[in-house]
């Protein structure tokens, strides 16, 4: 699956990035200095940690699907995870 990287002042795609297929990205959030995005990857069981200046994407597995992200007001970690893990009905 492709994702795109976009230019909002000029209205212009600037690039590509690659993400796994079927893995249902959901819920991108921007650390507050704009150096990464935490994404939700519903049907991949994971994290995906973008690094918004290279485009390069890195995936944290999960014991389970991840439905949202959060993170820190510092930026530092992401706050929150939100799992739901289909064999138990809930979250792990």
């Amino acid at each position: 699956m492709t994702g795109y990287k976009l230019d909002a002042r000029h209205d212009t795609v600037t690039g590509k990035i690659q993400v796994p297929a079927g893995s249902q990205p959901h819920g991108l959030r921007i650390a507050p200095d704009g150096s990464k995005g935490y994404i939700a990857l519903l049907q991949g069981k994971g994290l995906g940690i973008l690094d918004l200046p290279s485009g390069k994407l890195e995936v944290v597995p999960l014991n389970g699907a991840a439905v949202q992200t959060a993170i820190t007001p510092d930026g530092k970690v992401p706050n929150g995870i939100s799992l739901w893990n289909r064999q138990s009905g809930g979250t792990p």
